[in-house]
């Protein structure tokens, strides 16, 4: 089949911060552009919040899975290999899955990568990667990651109940993972650290992007901040204010889901 039948789409969250999507959702739609030369490379962003700001701010047009979605129909597009550039298989990989649902006679062919945390094989190779991903953490320090979770669907948050298992399994006991909304939220991380009293806590967040979550509730200096929490618990806190996304390691697991997927 020829290329211009032939499409890779980038679907993502979206970010209003052009320096974030510079070092995260850019360069994986780069990478998945160069993994796939015989596609033409589509984007979209499912938030709607997202695509207003950006367009707002830097007069940046992204579509939305339903206008992707035509403007690959329009242009004779037959057979798409759709990556979700998410964390987990929750409620924006579901928008993927329905949006191609509804729009089941449009194409010949389309396969759904995975998201990062979609398989137990994921988790494993995650969990070995986080300790790893700024420098290797010493045995006397402990790593602290924010993620976002989730209150109003709190079967999503399970994800990051699985992944504490997993590192526990490899025996990444100086390694947690807590969650900004819903359970298991922050108040077990102190207690814990207590537990083990490091020498320096490493923050940083488990989001792929780092946009406003990092900036004001992880590392700024506002009142309820994890990192001022942390510090007022009498820690050494280093914030990393680095999206996993900037990391290639993690970069090369949507890759190769995308590859999966064909």
């Amino acid at each position: 089949m020829k290329r211009e039948k032939n499409a890779i789409l980038a679907v993502s969250y979206g970010s209003s911060l052009a320096a974030a999507r510079e070092k995260t959702i850019d360069i994986i739609e780069k990478e998945l552009a160069d993994a796939f030369p015989d596609r033409k490379l589509y984007c979209a962003w499912t938030s709607e919040f997202m695509r207003k700001r950006a367009k707002e701010q830097d007069g940046l047009s992204v579509p939305n899975l339903t206008e992707v979605i035509d403007q690959m129909r329009k242009d004779g597009i037959e057979d798409v290999v759709a990556e979700p550039i998410f964390v987990a298989c929750a409620s924006e990989y579901q928008k993927v899955i329905d949006a191609f649902e509804q729009s089941a006679d449009a194409f010949s062919q389309v396969r759904i990568g995975m998201p990062l945390l979609g398989s137990d094989e994921d988790l494993k190779t995650v969990a070995t990667l986080l300790p790893k991903l700024e420098e290797k953490l010493s045995p006397e320090d402990a790593m602290v990651f924010m993620a976002h979770g989730s209150s109003s669907a709190p079967e999503s948050n399970q994800i990051f109940v699985d992944l504490s298992d997993e590192l526990k399994r490899q025996r990444l006991s100086n390694v947690m993972i807590g969650t900004i909304d819903g359970s298991p939220g922050f108040d077990f991380i102190p207690k814990t650290l207590h537990g083990m009293q490091p020498e320096k806590v490493i923050l940083m967040p488990f989001l792929l992007t780092a946009g406003a979550h990092v900036i004001r509730d992880m590392s700024s200096d506002r009142e309820g901040s994890w990192k001022n929490l942390l510090e007022a618990e009498g820690f050494q806190v280093e914030a990393v204010p680095k999206g996993i996304a900037e990391y290639e390691e993690i970069r090369e697991i949507f890759v190769r889901h995308a590859l999966d997927a064909r």
